[in-house]
């Protein structure tokens, strides 16, 4: 049965590669297939990613196109740029004012829209994952 996998890059890089070198190359072709045993064949991994800022660390943006240089070498693996919003961060507090600062925006990596099934079934089997 083929079948298409889809990553979300900037959470698999903050829940499980930053901080944890062991995990920096993972092989996102070896580790689908591993976990999709036959008859599942993996024909396509998208791979969901924004452009990082420099703003925090200024060797983010080099860091990162490394690693879809390394991850645009697999023939399986095709890679979708989305938007990256920077903003600062802001909580609430526990007695919040009525309104929230005014140039307060929501930060967001990539909207995917696929049936809410589908979404359920991806978190149970990224959880079996991670």
């Amino acid at each position: 049965m083929r079948t298409a996998v889809y990553v979300d890059g900037f959470n698999l890089y903050y829940i499980r590669l930053k901080g944890q070198r062991y995990f920096r190359w993972l092989d996102l072709k070896a580790l689908a297939d591993q976990v999709l045993k036959p008859p599942h064949t993996v024909t396509v991994i998208n791979y969901y990613t924004a452009h990082v800022s420099h703003k925090e660390d200024p060797g983010a943006p080099g860091r990162q196109r490394t690693y879809l240089n390394a991850l645009a070498t697999v023939p399986e693996i095709k890679i979708h740029l989305g938007n990256f919003l920077y903003s600062e961060k802001w909580a609430a507090l526990i007695k919040p004012p009525q309104t929230r600062p005014a140039n307060y925006v929501c930060t967001c990596t990539t909207v995917i829209c696929v049936p809410r099934n589908f979404l359920i079934a991806f978190r149970g089997l990224v959880r079996r994952i991670l």
